[in-house]
């Protein structure tokens, strides 16, 4: 029979391991905790994320489903006699029913039966089942933080069918082998990869089932949102200065410049705003936005302060000075604190990272 293992999953010593390994860590569970409970290894193969949408939570990924469980059956049977039996037709046949519980629009790639399920080790029997999906999953995204945040994308792997005491669900470390060359993303930076594995209890049925979850730790690459919008949103800051180089006296000049650039602002939140996250708290990007609009709108209050004052022209043209200062070392000072909170929330999730990794090596 044809190699029926994907192309993305490339035999490296790696992935030779990783197949010793699920076999050893099924003999191993089979020997510890002899019973009526069957046990499976669940081994993805991430091949590639499209995106991550950020205003729905949710992420565009291609990869490759593995599971791996031991059947007494076919010990000593070959591939071909395996497949050309289909012995998952038979009537006492087994599999662990395995699906994504955080799946919204997955799509299995469509394939016959003879190369999802074939014998991957006659010698102990061990079955395997190979599926690809394609689509989106969901995303639990802490965006307070926004655009310095941290991220993780989890895949959830549960069985719909075997309760907890009929199944157990086993993974292995994250290895290298575990990702291809398509997990890269431009506005992202993968940190760290790691496996869990967990008991869930549905109260509304009264069962348990095990689940076994891949986590990938991203960090967002905040370039993009400095360049295309916190740039563009000072520079309209800064010239709502050029107001004060009008003479005070005309006032509806200087109202004039403020206003246009008040709604020039205005005008550009409207356009972004498809590109931000649409939740109901304030994340970083919003306070600077309202930071930004109060900036300007102070330009317009001061002016009208002068226009009902009795301010001679040299008393004015002080106070122009005096508030042209501190509006430009309030909007610096701002600045450096809107990047310290979020540079300093990147790397608080970085050494917390650092030292969980430290505790589970």
């Amino acid at each position: 029979m044809a190699n029926r293992i994907v192309d993305d999953f490339v035999q490296t010593p790696e992935s030779v391991k990783s197949q010793a390994n699920v076999l050893a860590l099924l003999k191993k569970m089979r020997t510890e905790q002899p019973g009526v409970q069957k046990f499976a290894v669940v081994h993805p193969f991430i091949n590639k994320i499209m995106s991550i949408n950020d205003v729905a939570q949710t992420a565009d990924i291609d990869f490759y489903l593995r599971i791996n469980w031991l059947c007494d059956k076919y010990v000593g049977m070959s591939d071909d006699d395996f497949c050309d039996s289909k012995a998952w037709e038979e009537d006492d046949w087994w599999e662990p029913h395995v699906k994504i519980v955080n799946d919204i629009s997955l799509a299995e790639e469509e394939t016959s039966k003879e190369d999802i399920f074939w014998l991957e080790n006659s010698d102990e029997g061990m079955v395997a089942f190979t599926q690809r999906y394609k689509g989106a999953v969901t995303i639990d995204m802490d965006l307070r933080y926004f655009p310095f945040d941290s991220q993780e994308l989890h895949l959830h792997f549960e069985s719909f069918h075997w309760k907890a005491e009929d199944l157990k669900l086993l993974i292995l470390p994250i290895s290298r082998d575990t990702f291809g060359n398509g997990v890269k993303l431009l506005e992202w930076k993968v940190l760290h990869a790691d496996s869990q594995h967990c008991e869930t209890y549905y109260s509304y049925e009264d069962r348990t089932y095990t689940r076994v979850s891949v986590s990938i730790m991203m960090e967002r690459r905040f370039s993009f949102y400095v360049h295309k919008i916190i740039s563009v949103l000072a520079l309209c800051v800064s010239m709502s200065w050029s107001s004060y180089v009008i003479n005070s006296s005309e006032v509806a000049a200087r109202i004039s410049n403020t206003v246009t650039l008040f709604l020039a602002t205005v005008a550009f939140n409207f356009v972004i705003t498809s590109s931000l996250p649409h939740v109901s708290y304030l994340n970083l990007i919003d306070w600077y936005l309202f930071v930004s609009y109060a900036f300007v709108v102070s330009c317009a209050a001061e002016t009208c302060f002068l226009a009902i004052s009795d301010l001679t022209p040299e008393r004015a043209a002080h106070l122009d000075f005096i508030f042209v200062a501190l509006n430009f070392c309030g909007f610096f000072a701002f600045n450096i604190g809107w990047f310290a909170i979020g540079l300093r929330k990147q790397y608080m999730y970085r050494q917390v990272l650092h030292k969980a990794t430290r505790i589970r090596d």
